[in-house]
Order: structure tokens, then sequence, then C-alpha cells
């Protein structure tokens, strides 16, 4: 291989390192974790990549939501089954919704609009 066949070659990696580092930022910060209602409303919408703790009043009490690391999850909430802390983490690789039925309130990730 010639050598400006190597600069070439060299000049292509570092562009696509590039690319890859800026969309993987990007798309970073895209990312959301939604709660809404019973009703479908949106009650709040927060980064996933900015760890927090926050807390809602549902129908039935209190639920909390811890984020760390790019997820999500219920914690510490009021209600006599407990499926949405079994639920466990949600985020990018497992976006299924938290569903707490007898608060009345869906988590979910999704993209920013």
């Amino acid at each position: 291989m010639k050598r400006s066949e190597k600069i070439i070659v060299a000049v292509m990696l570092i562009a696509a390192l590039v690319a890859y580092i800026f969309v993987k930022n990007s798309y970073k910060d895209a990312l959301y974790c939604t709660v809404k209602n019973a009703a479908s409303e949106e009650i709040m919408r927060f980064n996933i990549y900015e760890d927090n703790y926050y807390e809602l009043k549902g129908d039935y009490g209190t639920f909390h939501i811890e984020v760390k690391d790019g997820k999500c999850r219920a914690v510490d909430v009021e209600c006599p089954n407990q499926t949405c802390v079994h639920t466990g983490w949600i985020s990018v690789d497992n976006p299924v919704p938290i569903i707490c039925l007898p608060n009345g309130i869906m988590v979910m990730i999704d993209e920013q609009n």
C-alpha cells in the first residue's frame, strides 16, 4: 500500500470516528422518559441521562422514579401489588413501559419531539 493510500485510509477512519461520536452524543441527548396519567396526558418528561429522583402523587399514593445511567425504574411506590416496581429498570435496550394501575401512572422511554 502506498503512502498516499495509507493517508486516505487514516483520514477516512478518523472521519468515521468523529461522525460516530457526534451521532452517539446527539442520540443520547434526545432520549427521554415520559410519565403519563390514566388519561394518557403527559405529567412529566425528563432526560434519562440526567441522574435524578422524582416523586409523583398518583391516584392511590406516592410514586417514585429513580433515573440513573440512562435507565429509570419505579421505587418506593404506594400500591398494593407492586407490579410497577417488579418491572425493574427500563432503558433504550429494554423499552418496556412501567405501568401502575392503582396510581394511574405509565412511564415509558421515547425520543424528543
